[in-house]
């Protein structure tokens, strides 16, 4: 059986079973696609993409220090200072104090202490030292701090994404079968311990290359 790595699937839900699969315009079918396929490249490429994230750090209460030295509890990239600053986190939240003769910005603004709440909260703060960036997120409640790198050589070189050839075949009509109530299903997460559980209203089934497959 054929199977094509990045290739979306597109799901039509019918309501009933035997449904004729509908007539598509292969023309439109194929332009649609190769429009999802580079807007999925400039999503990653972007400043807030996963290409320019360089660390993710899961925080305890304690102090956490920052800097491109290797004695500190966050190392980043040698372009930053020896020792950008502290973390400070509590009960209460995250607290980062910048060390001294270092610039870290904040919308463009000096900063020597800030508080950074977390993304959830609605009022997530980005603080930037030379081509780095970062920001705390809570997960669960827990707390993590997510660096990026706006240079890394990584972004500059990246891509073209590898794709198989577009092939209508992979279009297909399925049908949903719902659930009395949602259930709430797990979805595992490349970080161990931090799966996720959205609710699911049903399964979707399918026929393609002579088999059927559900989801």
């Amino acid at each position: 059986m054929k199977k094509a790595l990045w290739t979306p699937l597109l799901l039509v839900l019918a309501a009933a079973c035997g449904r004729a699969e509908p007539e598509i315009d292969v023309a439109a079918y194929e332009a649609e696609i190769v429009e999802w396929r580079a807007g999925r490249l400039e999503r990653l490429l972007a400043p807030t993409g996963f290409l320019t994230q360089i660390g993710l750090h899961w925080l305890k209460p304690g102090i956490y220090s920052i800097g491109s030295g290797s004695a500190n509890d966050i190392v980043v990239p040698a372009t930053a200072a020896n020792r950008i600053g502290e973390f400070d986190v509590s009960e209460e939240g995250v607290r980062f104090t910048v060390s001294g003769g270092v610039e870290v910005l904040v919308d463009g603004v000096p900063v020597t202490e800030l508080e950074m709440p977390a993304d959830v909260t609605g009022q997530n703060v980005i603080a930037a030292h030379r081509s780095l960036a970062w920001s705390i997120i809570d997960r669960y409640g827990n707390l993590a701090v997510r660096i990026r790198d706006f240079d890394h050589p990584f972004v500059k070189t990246f891509g073209p994404l590898p794709y198989f050839d577009v092939d209508p075949a992979y279009r297909v009509t399925g049908e949903i079968a719902r659930y009395d109530e949602p259930r709430k299903i797990r979805v595992m997460t490349v970080i161990e311990g931090y799966d996720q559980f959205p609710l699911s209203p049903g399964t979707v089934s399918f026929d393609l290359g002579g088999e059927r497959y559900e989801l």
